[in-house]
């Protein structure tokens, strides 16, 4: 369980072979490949034409995805709504079945030659795609003009009460008409001669008007009409109101059928959603591929590529790369000083869940630097059944993960997270016997039958009892112990970056106060050590040699006396941050009393509820009702909260002492698939010898 140690890897082949080689690798998943330094006589490649085709290729099935997801989302929601509608006026009424899209991996292995045969089918495939583009124009230009109909229809409907058609609007020989809209409260404004003759209807603030006047008064009328805001009425069609509504419906009417049937249509392509994953998975390995020849070193006919490959594998890569090619030539070196290696955990089947879901999230580790992995996945599980510590609901996430991990069966790394809860919820029940915690049931129903008895007999902690407080101290104790693991681990990098007086006065200072401490605590809790004053004045005298190495510590490296002294005492006070550290671990005693307390709560609410209701089998269904509902809520919330709260103390208390995470993960060529897991491929290793890399990149130079 650490960190593997790495070899540089590089390959020298003819242009010709690059196909296989490339596919090999994609297949091995054993070497990350980093851009090639220059050689005598070779050039880097411009970006290639293909690489643009590829790329273009991966952004139509991206479009691809997105459209057919924002097309399913539009017309269940249409579906919704119809329903809805539908319901009030037959309650018998079906619902359309919802459109579901899955795009997320495909829960299954392949082969890297079963994603390449998708191209055999490509130009289908891709055509398709063209067909939804132009769905998708067809779409955008049909909701335009809906949108702009639906608009018109909103102004139309002003003039619905109007009892003429728009093009009897006009002036006759001696009488002017004027139809139109105005602000209501303008209307008074208007002042308007008795000849005239005006009638309105108001809606919405706003009135439709229709003024009559004398011919001779129609400059008049106008600037009057002017000041108060009129808006004449901009139609001339030959039809009332309501029948240009009619019309206008029956255009929406008609765009909303073609929107349906482009919808349709584009909701028929949604079974090749599969072969597009396919797709897009080998074009991302092609792109992949493509950047690694633009950041690889040619001459004419050889292609140089430069990697890393774990030390553990480097025959077997070896192996199967000369396997395929007999111009192939291999070259493999430690790595050099001021080269970025990268790191790759080789941890246990126990750990790896955690590296994934926890270490991961933070940051890689530096190459020489320590594998936090086995400690977080150490102190996670321990923190994680305390802070849940009940055995009922460390079953049920136990039982709930087990069967998940049967059912679904996931490939590869993609059950990791269910597995980090499985082994956690282990720890949720052991510690839960410890608590005698089994659902927050009390002790008077645990031990009304024999087996209760006996499981309540295991109860060591009175978490809500006069226990609690030896709970806070464990909690506290839980966290002394992290925290000192996290300065032993920087001590111990220190030393092997050579800074040994660092490490020991900076780091290992903390060690000798928190066993300083705990000598001179214990003779409190051990009883035979009570009147022991030699243990207590060994404590102390740990305590005060800590805190002088630490004094020391903030003085190293500094050549002025009082830079020395600032130094120690600025040391001395940065102590004050371990306490707070400390303190911030009575998150476990907090969330532990919480889910313990809660449901607690809860059994007593459904046993109240029951005999308020006279009991019988109606006040046994209450309560429970009353105790699913509040353990399901109990379980989830301290579910989230344990989970969160966990990770910030291995993020903020725990790596904050000796982790930064600053390093680059070992990231293999042909890993980087979003919607399938790839099949690796690894035959068994052999010995194998290699010329040397002078005399074969000599011979380059000519090739």
């Amino acid at each position: 369980m650490a960190i593997s140690r790495m070899n540089k890897i590089t390959l020298m082949f003819h242009e010709k072979d690059k196909g296989k080689i490339f596919k090999k690798l994609t297949q091995l998943g054993t070497v990350e490949l980093v851009e090639t330094k220059s050689y005598n006589e070779t050039t880097k490649p411009k970006k290639l034409k293909r690489k643009i085709e590829i790329e273009e290729k991966i952004q139509k099935l991206n479009f691809a995805f997105d459209f057919l997801k924002s097309i399913s989302r539009e017309v269940n929601l249409e579906n919704k709504i119809a329903y809805k509608k539908l319901k009030k006026e037959d309650k018998k009424a079906k619902k359309n079945e919802d459109i579901k899209i899955n795009l997320g991996k495909i829960n299954e292995v392949f082969d890297y030659d079963y994603l390449e045969s998708y191209t055999n089918s490509e130009y289908e495939l891709f055509a398709e795609i063209s067909s939804l583009e132009e769905i998708s124009l067809n779409l955008v230009d049909l909701k335009n003009r809906k949108g702009r109909l639906e608009l018109e229809k909103e102004a139309v409907k002003k003039y619905e009460s109007l009892d003429i058609k728009f093009s009897e609007i006009k002036n006759t020989a001696h009488v002017s008409m004027s139809v139109g809209l105005v602000e209501a409260e303008n209307i008074k404004d208007l002042n308007l001669s008795e000849n005239i003759f005006l009638t309105s209807k108001t809606f919405d603030k706003q009135s439709l008007i229709v003024v009559l006047a004398p011919i001779a008064e129609t400059e008049d009328l106008s600037k009057k009409l002017m000041q108060a805001g009129f808006q004449p009425c901009p139609y001339t069609d030959d039809m009332l109101a309501t029948e240009k509504i009619n019309k206008i419906d029956e255009e929406i009417s008609k765009i909303e059928n073609e929107i349906k049937s482009l919808q349709n249509e584009a909701i028929n392509t949604i079974d090749s959603i599969p072969a597009y994953k396919f797709l897009y998975d080998f074009y991302v390995l092609e792109l992949e591929k493509h950047k690694a020849l633009e950041e690889s070193s040619q001459t004419k006919n050889v292609i140089i590529l430069e990697g890393w490959v774990p030390r553990d594998k480097v025959e077997i890569t070896k192996n199967d790369l000369n396997a395929i090619s007999s111009n192939l030539i291999i070259f493999v070196d430690e790595p050099q000083e001021g080269e970025v290696v990268p790191s790759y955990f080789v941890n246990s089947n126990v750990v790896k869940p955690f590296t994934q879901n926890i270490t991961s999230l933070y940051g890689a580790p530096d190459y020489n630097g320590i594998d936090p992995n086995p400690f977080v996945a150490f102190f996670y599980i321990l923190f994680f059944g305390f802070m849940l510590g009940d055995v009922g609901y460390g079953a049920v996430l136990t039982l709930g993960c087990a069967l998940f991990l049967l059912i679904r069966k996931p490939v590869k790394d993609s059950g990791s997270f269910v597995k980090m809860l499985l082994l956690s919820g282990i720890s949720c029940m052991i510690w839960g016997v410890f608590f005698g915690s089994y659902f927050g049931l009390e002790e008077p129903a645990m031990t009304s039958t024999s087996f209760g008895r006996a499981l309540w007999s295991l109860k060591k902690l009175d978490s809500l009892g006069a226990g609690s407080i030896l709970i806070f101290g464990i909690a506290l104790l839980m966290g002394v112990i992290q925290i000192a693991v996290g300065f032993t681990l920087n001590g111990i990098q220190k030393i092997k970056d050579g800074k040994i007086l660092d490490g020991i006065l900076n780091d290992f200072c903390w060690i000798v106060i928190f066993l300083g401490l705990g000598l001179y605590l214990i003779t409190s809790f051990v009883e035979s050590l009570n009147n022991s004053q030699s243990v207590k004045t060994a404590g102390i005298s740990l305590v005060i040699i800590g805190f002088v190495m630490l004094l020391l510590g903030g003085a190293l490296g500094k050549k002025k006396v009082l830079s020395m002294i600032t130094g120690g005492f600025s040391n001395l006070y940065g102590s004050v941050n371990v306490i707070s550290d400390i303190l911030s671990y009575s998150r476990l005693f907090g969330l532990s009393l919480t889910t313990g307390v809660i449901a607690l709560v809860f059994n007593r609410i459904g046993i109240i509820i029951k005999d308020m209701v006279g009991g019988g089998f109606f006040g046994f269904l209450l309560a429970i009702i009353i105790w699913l509902v509040g353990h399901i809520f109990n379980f989830g919330i301290n579910i989230l909260s344990v989970y969160v709260h966990n990770s910030r103390l291995q993020y903020v208390e725990f790596f904050s002492k000796f982790y930064s995470g600053e390093g680059h993960a070992f990231a293999p060529f042909g890993h980087k698939t979003r919607f399938t897991y790839l099949n690796e491929k690894l035959s068994t290793p052999t010995n194998s010898k290699s010329k040397g890399k002078k005399e074969v990149l000599d011979k380059a130079k000519y090739a």
